[in-house]
């Protein structure tokens, strides 16, 4: 299992924490949060406004931080 912080991933000063057995599992709870909480109204907007390269772009990212995250 690993966790990391919303901030981590680019959720600015939102240090909100999640937990996964993998990646896709720890980005489907963050993704929940993201589009829920009220405090990320303008990551949503960012979202939305990104292209698949821009995407793709992070989504590379967040795979490279997932992998050097330790498991706890």
């Amino acid at each position: 299992m690993k966790k990391l912080s919303c901030s981590a991933m680019g959720g600015g000063k939102c240090q909100a924490v999640f937990e996964g057995e993998t990646a896709d599992e720890l980005l489907e709870k963050a993704t929940k949060h993201v589009m829920e909480a009220s405090i990320h109204e303008d990551i949503r907007k960012e979202m939305s406004s990104q292209n698949e390269e821009e995407k793709a772009k992070w989504m590379e990212g967040y795979y490279k931080l997932w992998e050097e995250t330790p498991e706890v």
